[in-house]
């Protein structure tokens, strides 16, 4: 039961008072009840609205498959048609994502708070050769009165520890170095070996990244949501960007898609998900499922081990901290890296305990593996590109366009070829519905486009082809996981170069020119816009969009994916799922 002190705060308004106890406890009866039949509302909308779309194409569908007398032909159909049913429900789940959230942002959702209680809390600020002086300040200057601050510190360079101790030096009774004796566990590693030192003496901590700086009311409001509730295991604040580097100021300061307009919906409907960076956790739930995980992505690890053992997590959008945009394209790649194959060992290692936990609602379940396995829809993308423009037109049964294509006396054999083959698909509600899939991971970005037009517009150009610059390095990372099963951690501020020197860049670069070329020869102005994205790796790499051509250069492939859509609509049925990674820019 909560203390009298709770109060009920709604975060559209921010309005509070002091509710009777046997208020109190019918609201949270009624709150539970509420919970219980609304969980699944959001993934029942989406599964619908797929199943009604794709329904309504599903004779079409089959007329596209069977127009193939050939086998081979016959099966990259299938798949061709597999990848435009699974790029509509992918288009649906953030379409419906996106317009839950703003449901909730609009007509308010009810967090309780208990401001009663102060227990000391630990702040853990994590670094390794990137430490802010500002974030640190920004964590020094909480208005909660029992608070320490620990500095984890991982750095290698001297320097970089000197800056530490002076700062330990200064803030002495406020501030704790630790370091350990070996760096293992990743940062999962750094966290446990503090965490086991200090258990006894906190009730809560929070986890904050070297980049974090956080609102003087963190702890203060953090605590009261944890207070309210001993089942809540850890609750994530909301973040904003911002750019210290002008490729960071370039590429999305400002522009908070997720954190606005994916995750407001989670607390209700769906599984809310730990960050690894801006969230108070309770100690106890984190000691009683044994810590971190020693895995690269230990966030959702822990977010999932918690749930299993009757914890859950807590979104807070009203808490708003700050975190830096990757401050290069090296460090971009990195991040990425770093996602896609921690979130491969996560399903790999623990989704299966999580998936049959039975203290976990078959909804949350879902919602997880669907939002996770999003990370790897450039590498399906990239396989979808070589079926439809560069194998499909050589099995088709029109193969007199083979020989235009390869004598290069006419580029239009592929659309020929792919007008023949998608014959049955024509028709205007073909055309919304294509339209519908490839925009909607856009949806995130209306709120924005409203307020500033001009400054998302020039980010969804510079986007377009930074995403699409990455598309063989996750593949490559994808299959990379599967054949060694390794992970590697970089840190994203530890950027120093490394790239430059690296023969896969310039690998990848020659692949995206062979694309390209590719996509002359068979007419595609969807391959030519992937491949010059992937021929500028090496240029965004040493430029970092800072050379006035390669801020040029990387406007083509929008310009291309543009003229792609409205000169040739058939090459719609290519460009779907372009736009996946703009939409997902910052999750």
């Amino acid at each position: 039961m909560i203390d009298s002190s709770c109060r009920a705060v709604d975060i559209s308004s921010r309005t509070s008072g002091l509710l009777p106890r046997q208020a109190q406890c019918d609201e949270n009866k009624i709150d539970k009840a509420i919970k219980h039949t609304t969980k699944g509302l959001m993934l029942a909308t989406i599964v619908i609205l797929t199943i009604v779309l794709n329904a309504f194409f599903a004779e079409r569908y089959a007329e596209v498959i069977s127009n193939q007398v050939r086998f081979i032909s016959r099966g990259i159909a299938i798949l061709i048609v597999v990848w435009i049913v699974l790029s509509s429900f992918y288009a649906c789940y953030h379409f419906v994502s996106f317009s839950y959230s703003i449901m909730v942002k609009t007509f308010g959702r009810r967090i309780k708070r208990c401001y009663g209680h102060t227990p000391p809390v630990a702040i853990l600020y994590l670094c390794m050769n990137d430490i802010k002086e500002k974030a640190i300040l920004s964590l020094l200057k909480q208005n909660y009165p029992d608070y320490h601050l620990y500095i984890l510190d991982d750095s290698t360079a001297p320097e970089e520890q000197q800056k530490a101790d002076n700062l330990h030096a200064t803030y002495s009774k406020q501030i704790t170095v630790i370091r350990r004796p070996r760096r293992t566990g990743f940062k999962a590693g750094n966290l446990n070996h503090t965490i086991v030192q200090i258990r006894d003496a906190y009730k809560y901590f929070t986890v904050m990244d070297a980049d974090e700086i956080a609102p003087a009311n963190f702890l203060k409001e953090t605590v009261a949501i944890a207070e309210a509730d001993p089942y809540i295991g850890f609750v994530q604040a909301c973040h904003k960007q911002y750019g210290d580097t002008a490729y960071g100021k370039k590429t999305g300061d400002g522009i908070d898609l997720h954190w606005n307009y994916f995750l407001p919906a989670r607390n209700r409907f769906g599984f809310v998900y730990f960050y690894g960076h801006g969230a108070l956790i309770r100690m106890r739930a984190c000691t009683e499922v044994g810590g971190f995980p020693e895995v690269v992505a230990e966030d959702i690890a822990l977010a999932a081990k918690m749930r299993e053992s009757g914890y859950h997590g807590c979104y807070a959008d009203d808490i708003i901290c700050e975190e830096e945009v990757p401050p290069s394209y090296g460090a971009w790649r990195k991040r990425n890296a770093k996602v896609v194959r921690g979130t491969l060992e996560f399903l790999t290692h623990s989704f299966p305990s999580f998936a049959k936990s039975k203290n976990v609602p078959f909804t949350e379940k879902l919602d997880l593996l669907i939002s996770s396995s999003v990370l790897f829809l450039p590498a399906l993308f990239l396989c979808f590109l070589v079926l439809l423009h560069a194998i499909m037109p050589f099995f088709s049964k029109d193969s007199y366009s083979i020989s235009c294509i390869w004598l290069g006396t006419s580029n239009t054999g592929y659309i020929r070829t792919a007008m023949g083959l998608f014959k049955p698909l024509w028709g205007w509600d073909t055309l919304a519905f294509t339209i519908f899939t490839i925009f909607a991971p856009l949806c995130y970005l209306i709120p924005n486009l409203i307020r500033s037009p001009m400054k998302v517009l020039r980010y969804i150009w510079r986007m377009t082809a930074i995403h699409l610059s990455g598309t063989i390095n996750v593949f490559c990372e994808t299959l990379g996981w599967f054949l060694t099963r390794r992970v590697k951690f970089d840190a994203t501020a530890n950027d120093s170069g490394s790239y430059e020197k690296s023969l896969g860049i310039y690998i990848e670069g020659i692949c995206g020119l062979m694309i390209f070329l590719c996509s002359i020869f068979t007419g595609s102005l969807c391959l030519m816009a992937v491949g010059l994205s992937i021929a500028l790796v090496p240029l965004l790499i040493r430029n970092n969009l800072t050379s006035r051509l390669c801020a040029t250069l990387v406007l083509l492939p929008m310009a291309l994916t543009l003229f792609t859509f409205c000169v040739v609509p058939l090459n719609m049925l290519g460009i779907t799922g372009v736009f996946v990674g703009v939409g997902l820019a910052h999750h």
